[in-house]
């Protein structure tokens, strides 16, 4: 009975250390992509940051076949699920320049309620557009298929 106790635990262990070790080589990844983006966009001095140059190689590679979601899938839910705690720097940096914003808040109020407004048309826009161009794609790849079959 004890032998068996004491190798569930051992087990159970493993399997902690496993996904630990699962965790940090795709931690690895979203890291290496993102200072690949960071070194492109400092070296070539381009004028897309590097987080934004990250993002899209990381796209390219995913769209690519290159890199499969499930090499990222478990970093990217507990990236997700800690979201939260990304706001708090910016958060802290508007509380430490209040004096500078403080005659400011109407028009970074009216700026932040314009850019989110322009944000969620540009997002409706872009998803009804790549809607229209995935059911073309269907469409096609359908009757495509209807004619090879009738022949």
């Amino acid at each position: 009975m004890a032998s068996r106790i004491k190798l569930r635990f051992i087990t159970r262990n493993q399997r902690k250390e496993d996904s630990d070790l699962k965790l940090l080589r795709e931690f690895a990844i979203i890291v290496a992509i993102a200072f690949g983006g960071e070194f492109i966009s400092y070296y070539f001095n381009l004028a897309i940051p590097g987080n934004v140059l990250g993002m899209l190689i990381l796209f390219s590679l995913l769209l690519s076949g290159l890199l499969k979601v499930e090499q990222i899938k478990n970093i990217g839910k507990f990236l997700l699920d800690h979201l939260a705690f990304f706001f708090i720097p910016p958060a802290v940096a508007i509380i430490s320049t209040f004096d500078i914003l403080k005659g400011q808040w109407i028009q970074l109020t009216l700026v932040v309620i314009l850019s989110t407004i322009m944000v969620l048309i540009s997002t409706g826009l872009t998803i009804q557009f790549f809607q229209k161009v995935i059911n073309r794609v269907l469409n096609n790849k359908e009757e495509i298929l209807e004619n090879k079959s009738d022949n």
